[in-house]
């Protein structure tokens, strides 16, 4: 993760000069998609901060603070100029800037006496033209508006982010980012014109459980007898009063839509895996997993399912952990095709030694890391939050989920390989999510500068490789670019004997760097399938999407024939 400048920095030497040498940074829109805002990606080039003749205008920069005694924009940080001292008032933020605004730019709400955000002074009314969230006068119209959010304390819709607003000075009390957050008082429940069909938010005209767990960014409280954004993990507020928080419709009691004694019983109507038939139908489904030992398809994590199912026996999350009595063998109809990691339990040993044989050596290499464009807390990796929150508003495991799925109902056509397919649904995973392009979101936006290492074994504390940094990327390496040392060497013989630890993180110029997210993989839980077809794909964990191998065996003669 870089250090950012904030985003009016971008096409500014056009406004304020350049220093010599410095380009003119422009920014190209791609051909029909649709510019959702500023881009935050730093420019290459340093910013001409003596060119600029007012406050307001300078300390938007980043780079540049405003001395009061000079009335002069000098390069700085929060603490002062970078070289010298100034006489007079140091300013590094609009809000700090003195008293009147300066001439030309928009009157601004900079919590001085002129404009305390009082009610009798400001109340949120459309006169504060420099701040466009100011025309909106109740929360739950505020907390529709991107970049939005509502403070009760003075009853005003400010700019901001997620934790705090960052125009028109602070909030005393009563933020609020989602229209979950808003009180009665404030036009965010029932009594609100907009009820429970509230613009702003997906979860709140779901009005059981069972309805409620079925959509995306949405959970049950049963304590609030609501519906309400959050994770797998809680809402992302109000958990104080929320109760037994309900992320999958096998998790509602039987008083809110669901059951709570079997992870999803054919009566629940609300259980979007009961209608699977077969181990390769049901794990092809977001939620669900297979239990062999009762012959169902129950809703559940990738540790188990989420009620009690009795006499589950071995638990299948994905496709490769199906066995051939129950419908996960390779030429089934219904198997995807994209193979990948499983339970080397569920593997005939015959054939994993029939694609991996004895003497010969299996040579795993990442191929691609695919991350989220949001860490799990929702968060952005990098950028302003605000902005990232109207760009993409998915949670991590939502997008991760998303593309298990599309990877699910995949196949490999002829002529095409997995590393297109995978990638692909990637794409189509993200843009759906985000709601915009994906080559215009990569370009604009602002990701984890990815890389990767090895741990051997999982435990070690030392890494055995580290591969080169990638800037700004959901997906690396990109396209065209390899990692040459970004591979495991297992013998056929010993492809259980080591747990291998591959750690994704997110580099920062300040240590520690971000975890984007770590997965643990032995090579017997590569599939036989997988080894003779190339490819494996394993699913990834909080920030990380997944992560793309290919399979080569040498030293061997590899027999694939039926695999």
């Amino acid at each position: 993760m870089r250090l950012l400048v904030p985003a009016l920095v971008f096409g500014l030497c056009s406004l304020v000069g350049c220093a010599s040498g410095e380009s003119n940074v422009q920014v190209v829109t791609d051909a029909g998609a649709t510019d959702l805002g500023s881009p935050v990606d730093t420019p290459s080039t340093g910013v001409n901060c003596g060119a600029v003749t007012q406050c307001g205008t300078c300390t938007s920069l980043g780079p540049c603070g405003w001395c009061a005694g000079t009335n002069t924009c000098v390069a700085g940080s929060a603490t002062g100029p970078a070289v010298g001292a100034c006489a007079g008032a140091w300013s590094f933020s609009p809000a700090m800037c003195p008293a009147p605004v300066d001439a030309g730019t928009p009157p601004r709400d900079t919590g001085t006496a002129t404009d305390t955000g009082t009610v009798a002074t400001d109340a949120g009314m459309a006169v504060d033209a420099g701040d466009p969230c100011a025309t909106n006068t109740t929360c739950g119209s505020c907390t529709a508006e991107s970049s939005c959010g509502f403070c009760r304390g003075t009853g005003r819709c400010q700019t901001g982010t997620r934790d705090a607003p960052t125009v028109g000075g602070a909030c005393s009390s009563g933020w609020s980012w989602l229209s979950t957050d808003c009180s009665s008082t404030d036009a965010g429940t029932a009594t609100d014109a907009g009820a429970l069909a509230d613009a702003g938010d997906p979860c709140a005209s779901a009005t059981n459980c069972a309805t409620c767990t079925q959509r995306s960014q949405c959970g049950w409280c049963p304590g609030a007898n609501r519906c309400l954004t959050g994770t797998g993990t809680g809402p992302n507020s109000g958990a104080a009063t929320c109760g037994t928080w309900a992320w999958y419709s096998g998790q509602c009691s039987g008083s809110d839509g669901g059951t709570s004694t079997d992870a999803g019983a054919a009566t629940d109507a609300g259980d979007p895996c009961v209608s699977a038939t077969s181990c390769s139908t049901c794990t092809a489904r977001s939620q669900c997993g297979w239990c062999p030992g009762a012959n169902r398809c129950a809703v559940g994590t990738s540790s188990g399912p989420s009620g009690t199912v009795a006499a589950c026996g071995t638990w299948a999350w994905i496709s490769s952990a199906c066995t051939a009595t129950d419908a996960g063998v390779v030429n089934d109809a219904g198997t995807p095709s994209i193979p990948g990691f499983g339970n080397p339990a569920s593997f005939n040993p015959a054939d994993v030694a029939r694609a991996c044989p004895a003497g010969a050596t299996l040579r795993l290499a990442v191929a691609r890391v695919y991350a989220t464009p949001r860490k799990p807390s929702g968060s952005p990796w990098d950028g302003i939050a605000g902005i990232s929150d109207f760009v993409c508003p998915a949670a991590a495991d939502q997008v991760r989920t998303a593309l298990r799925d599309q990877l699910n109902n995949q196949r490999m056509g002829v002529g095409t390989t997995v590393d297109t397919i995978v990638g692909d649904a990637f794409h189509g995973v993200v843009a759906s999510q985000c709601g915009t392009a994906i080559d215009w979101f990569l370009g604009r936006w602002e990701g984890p500068d990815m890389f990767a290492q090895l741990h051997n074994p999982a435990t070690a504390t030392s890494t055995v490789w580290r591969t080169p940094t990638e800037n700004d990327s959901w997906e690396a390496p990109r396209v065209g670019a390899t990692w040459p040392t970004a591979y495991v060497d297992i013998p056929c013989s010993a492809l259980g004997a080591t747990l291998y630890g591959l750690d994704v993180r997110d580099h920062d110029p300040i240590p520690p760097d971000d975890p984007v997210g770590q997965i643990d993989f032995r090579g017997s839980e590569v599939s036989p399938h997988a080894i003779c077809t190339g490819w494996a794909f394993h699913d990834g964990v909080d920030g990380l999407a997944g992560v793309l191998f290919t399979a080569h065996v040498t030293g061997g003669t590899q027999n694939c024939t039926g695999l």
